[in-house]
């Protein structure tokens, strides 16, 4: 009986849907900070992104995590 349950516990692959749905809470994560970044950046003047050395075209580069240079 104990086979049984290992073998089905093998086939269905619990490990892989864990890994699965904590994947998908990452990238959810992940895009709710972006979407917030770009709502933040976004509400700034032209001169305060100047400040910190941001363009307004560069805001979803940013959000992204891309390198600005």
């Amino acid at each position: 009986m104990t086979h049984a349950i290992l073998t089905a516990a093998t086939w269905l692959n619990f490990d892989g849907v864990v890994d699965l749905i904590n994947d998908i809470k990452r990238k959810r994560a992940a895009k709710a900070l972006e979407r917030q970044t770009i709502k933040e950046l976004s509400a700034l003047s032209d001169k305060e992104l100047h400040d910190i050395g941001i363009g307004r075209s560069q805001i979803l580069g940013v959000a992204r995590g891309d390198v600005v240079k």
